[in-house]
């Protein structure tokens, strides 16, 4: 089963008590799991919102609620906090089945840009329950991307876009000229701004 570390749940703890509320507990989901796509999802559950076959985690001062379609995936999955030295903190999943390719020194651009969309950039985003996919890859270097989840829609998306997922593949990929939004962000229902 899942496993939420003590200081995980200090951290969930003290996110929750900011949010002044009489009752309240969290909700976890994944989807693709055990895969480089996998996403964890984790969201505010109150009284009202909780569902019949969802599994429980008593945490002490909150209960963590576990979607029952996603309980199987994550099994032997942990999270945990850490701080860092500026004062802020890191949220970690840790999943031992999660399949990540190794990619050879033969791998193809869109290659190296989607195992980096997947490793690296929907890290960055599944805080918010977002998700990016790799659209396309063009011969002269154009990556197009797309924002789902949380993403889709959100004012945040354009900076996320040029100060974080742009920058990070331009430094790691040169072959890269540009990196675009496709996403139609009209169409998100639930962004996360």
């Amino acid at each position: 089963m899942l496993t939420i570390t003590e200081a995980a749940q200090g951290h969930f703890k003290r996110m929750l008590e900011k949010q002044e509320l009489d009752s309240f507990n969290l909700r976890m989901s994944v989807n693709n799991p055990h895969t480089r796509r996998v996403t964890y999802n984790l969201t505010l559950c109150l009284p009202d919102e909780q569902k019949a076959d969802d599994l429980s985690i008593d945490c002490d001062s909150f209960i963590m609620f576990v979607d029952a379609e996603s309980a199987g995936h994550l099994d032997e999955v942990t999270i945990d906090y850490t701080e860092t030295e500026d004062g802020g903190g890191k949220l970690d999943i840790q999943d031992p089945h999660m399949e990540v390719k190794e990619l050879g020194e033969d791998a193809t651009l869109a290659e190296r840009v989607e195992y980096l969309v997947d490793t690296q950039v929907n890290a960055m985003v599944a805080g918010h329950g977002g998700e990016v996919l790799l659209e396309d890859v063009s011969d002269d270097g154009i990556v197009k991307l797309s924002f789902g989840g949380g993403c889709q829609g959100c004012g945040s998306a354009e900076v996320t876009l040029q100060d974080g997922i742009k920058q990070l593949l331009l430094d790691r990929i040169p072959e890269i000229k540009d990196v675009i939004d496709v996403t139609d962000h009209d169409a998100g229902e639930n962004p996360y701004a």
